[in-house]
């Protein structure tokens, strides 16, 4: 993954939005000398995110190290992964557990099913390609008994925290050990509750985490008052620097010298709208 310094500096956001109700969006911050407002602070970060992106991507072209199929679709799955995380923080420990009615999954069952989800992909993903790689006669169809290397990780207990790092963990897990895919092994079968193969494999990460990502969204959406235009855009941040994350896969060392001014411009930034927050009332 790249250096965390880039997602450090989005992470200083979160008090800014915090912060910032829809009416103080409005009021005034100077780009470049010109008299703009904190919403145009807002979208310059998200503008600067998704040019890394396109830098990262147009360095990998120069040097000969385009991104494969498999890193693609897993940075899909990524920008999925920031954009979730985003929406999360918005909730605090008390809402963790908040079912959004009888009988409904409050957010750490929703969490739950996603990492129970990464883990059971990757298990599936993992024995496809090395029943591929080593042309053995295993069955197609991962044996119960066979090791489950993320099943560990695959729970949303204790703290709020806690699970939210367990997660993240857990995802870092499947980039680590998928995103070297060559998209030769794509083909590889999969068996599991459907046939497929690696290829369609690798787009459910993405496909499952966006579909419960809606439903984290109905469960705020049922347990909370309306998020800010602050908050709805630092969604926009966190999945952009979801795609600058993921256009680095496999290619860290050459992103890590475009992250550093980005990542630098954005934390100052920040520091920029708290101030102006603190100067509110």
């Amino acid at each position: 993954m790249i250096e965390t310094r880039l997602a450090d500096a989005v992470a200083a956001w979160l008090p800014v939005a915090r912060q910032t109700a829809d009416a103080e969006m409005e009021r005034d911050w100077f780009w470049r000398g010109v008299e703009a407002d904190a919403r145009w602070a807002f979208f310059r970060t998200y503008e600067d995110l998704l040019a890394l992106a396109d830098s990262i991507a147009a360095a990998r072209i120069v040097a000969g190290r385009a991104a494969s199929d498999a890193q693609r679709a897993l940075g899909r799955y990524h920008a999925a992964h920031r954009e979730l995380q985003a929406l999360l923080l918005r909730a605090g420990p008390e809402d963790f557990d908040r079912a959004p009615a009888p009988g409904e999954w409050p957010l750490r069952d929703v969490l739950g099913h996603i990492m129970r989800g990464d883990a059971g992909f990757v298990r599936v993903a993992r024995w496809a390609l090395d029943r591929h790689r080593l042309h053995d006669d295993q069955p197609l169809a991962v044996p119960e008994d066979a090791p489950a290397s993320a099943a560990d990780q695959a729970r949303a207990a204790g703290t709020m925290t806690e699970a939210l790092d367990r997660w993240a963990s857990l995802h870092a897990r499947v980039l680590d050990e998928l995103a070297g895919t060559p998209d030769g092994d794509l083909a590889a079968r999969v068996s599991w509750w459907y046939e497929a193969d690696v290829r369609f494999q690798f787009h459910r990460f993405d496909a499952h985490l966006r579909e419960h990502t809606i439903q984290a969204e109905k469960v705020l959406q049922a347990i909370l008052p309306p998020a800010t235009d602050a908050w709805r855009t630092l969604q926009l941040i966190y999945r952009a620097l979801g795609e600058a994350e993921g256009a680095a896969l496999g290619a860290e060392d050459l992103a890590d010298p475009l992250v550093v001014p980005v990542a630098a411009g954005i934390r100052e930034r920040a520091g920029e709208l708290l101030a102006l927050a603190g100067t509110i009332g």
